[in-house]
């Protein structure tokens, strides 16, 4: 083990308390980045992209 890392143990990790604020979120577009290489498939892409831009 390096000479510069600590051996002492983290604390555990506790998730913090939901929020009392009522939040408001938005909705997520997935591209399928696995089109990028195929034939047409950046165009598709960048027409996504803008759709996504556009109306979400």
């Amino acid at each position: 083990m390096p000479h510069n890392m600590s051996t002492t143990p983290l604390p555990p990790y506790s998730h913090p308390a939901e929020p009392e604020q009522n939040l408001s979120y938005v909705d997520l577009v997935t591209l399928d980045l696995s089109d990028y290489d195929q034939p047409g498939g950046q165009a598709r892409l960048a027409e996504q992209l803008r759709e996504s831009i556009l109306t979400v």
